[in-house]
């Protein structure tokens, strides 16, 4: 069965992480040929790991994008397309429908909107429409993401994304040293206006007592410079620290207390599994994919991001640091549906479907 699955780009996000997991399960079924179409045309720093486990397709920009991709298809027999663009999805779909592959799968990985005005929600109309007529199977990763385009009943399918827990190996150690004396944070993720920086870096500046706040992830350097601004105008240089990227979040989140994600805008956040995997409490916004993470662990909290809720953050992160249990916090996730081979056999499931 050949299998084209389509990514922007292969860089460290949500999609691309969960991605590369999935095909690294399947690298031993023969049953699956994976070929990974990428908008972007562009290397990135997952490729060579890509490479191991599909071949790559990288878009001619020479051409218009929907041009190449029809050109990709033609060349190959698909089985089935597998679209990772959200409300464009459906455009992907129209155009592998028009080609006659049968097995069309829009892979819906955001709860929220993510623009706004006329334009916006001109193109989330006609996109929706393509999605919910063209799509023969729409998975979401989380039951909350089906609003974002109102997805029918008949064909969505809600299928979380899963961490691996068992037989975890990790390359290499990172050298991390933390105070003893006080109270851990640590955030990660792309650092991006969206993620809310500016938020946690209000949590600190107002917190009682001994903390610091680790932030990893990268971003572009005017987002990376005003966050380096607000620690300076805020007397914060020491305690919270931009770290770059977090290539072993496995390893890197266990030295922590707690992990903070005061997103404006998510999935089903695959770092609050990561933490929740590794015995690390989590504060987090009050979004549909965190609040159904939620529902199967006591370790996750989750509030608004109203400046006037900076102090129930505080509260809620202080209450965690001294009443949280690993054992706990491990045993519960190990009973949710967040485990990596369901998601995996979801996913191949609805490959396999008639």
């Amino acid at each position: 069965m050949k299998i084209l699955i389509l990514l922007s780009r292969l860089n460290r996000g949500g999609a691309e992480i969960r991605t590369l997991s999935l095909l690294k399960e399947l690298s031993s079924n023969k049953k699956f040929k994976i070929y990974v179409y990428l908008t972007s045309g562009e290397r990135c720093e997952l490729d060579n790991e890509y490479e191991k486990y599909s071949e790559l397709i990288y878009r001619n920009k020479s051409y218009p994008i929907a041009f190449d991709f029809m050109s990709t298809i033609r060349n190959i027999k698909f089985d089935v397309v597998h679209i990772n663009a959200n409300l464009a999805s459906g455009v992907y779909c129209f155009l592998s429908y028009l080609l006659g592959i049968k097995k069309r799968i829009s892979h819906i990985r955001t709860s929220s909107d993510y623009g706004s005005g006329v334009l916006y929600n001109l193109k989330k109309k006609v996109y929706s429409f393509l999605t919910n007529t063209f799509s023969t199977r729409i998975i979401g990763v989380c039951d909350g993401a089906r609003d974002l385009c109102n997805s029918p009943s008949s064909k969505w399918i809600t299928i979380y994304n899963g961490i691996e827990t068992k037989g975890r190996k990790f390359e290499f150690e990172p050298q991390i040293q933390l105070p003893s004396d006080a109270i851990k944070l640590i955030m990660i993720g792309r650092l991006a206006d969206i993620k809310n920086h500016s938020f946690a870096i209000d949590i600190v500046s107002k917190f009682k007592g001994k903390v610091i706040l680790d932030i990893y992830g990268e971003g572009a350097a005017d987002y990376v410079e005003s966050i380096n601004k607000n620690i300076i105008a805020k007397n914060l240089v020491g305690i919270v620290n931009l770290k770059g990227n977090c290539k072993a979040p496995l390893v890197v989140i266990p030295k922590y207390d707690l992990l903070i994600l005061p997103s404006k805008r998510e999935g089903l956040p695959g770092v609050v599994l990561e933490a929740l995997s590794c015995g690390v409490p989590v504060v987090c916004t009050n979004l549909p994919g965190c609040s159904e993470i939620s529902k199967y662990s006591t370790a996750v909290n989750c509030l608004p991001i109203e400046k006037d809720n900076v102090n129930d953050w505080i509260s809620n992160i202080q209450n965690f640091k001294n009443n949280s249990s690993e054992d706990l916090i491990i045993s519960e996730f190990n009973s949710s549906p967040f485990l990596h081979h369901i998601h995996c056999e979801g996913i191949t499931n609805v490959w396999k479907q008639k």
